[in-house]
């Protein structure tokens, strides 16, 4: 669909509703392989709707995301918003898991080699 600019906004939130489903593994997998395609009112739009997620409650699917979306942006600025976003977990990360932390350094180191 963003190949053909066939991607709406109403599309994109309703596709981003499954993410609280069932179907969450697929929706992230799906994000993961087509983030190269996607618009940039699409990649601000899910970087909106996982970074309103707790840190806590984030995961190595929203990560993965993140860095994908950051990876394949146009915009040095989103690249640089989404390394931002790594860098104040790591900053803050006295009350997470160590695991959270250890995949966010890892996300972050990626994010600065580009």
């Amino acid at each position: 669909m963003p190949r053909e600019n066939l991607l709406t906004m109403p599309l994109l939130e309703q596709f981003w509703s499954l993410s609280k489903t069932d179907y969450k593994s697929e929706i992230f997998k799906i994000i993961n392989e087509a983030s190269y395609l996607l618009k940039q009112e699409h990649v601000d739009y899910l970087f909106g709707q996982i970074t309103e997620t707790p840190t806590a409650k984030l995961g190595m699917e929203e990560f993965d995301a993140l860095s994908g979306l950051g990876r394949h942006s146009k915009s040095a600025e989103f690249t640089a918003k989404t390394s931002e976003f790594f860098w104040r977990i790591i900053s803050d990360s006295e009350n997470l898991k160590a695991e959270l932390v250890e995949i966010c350094i890892s996300k972050f180191a990626d994010m600065i080699k580009l």
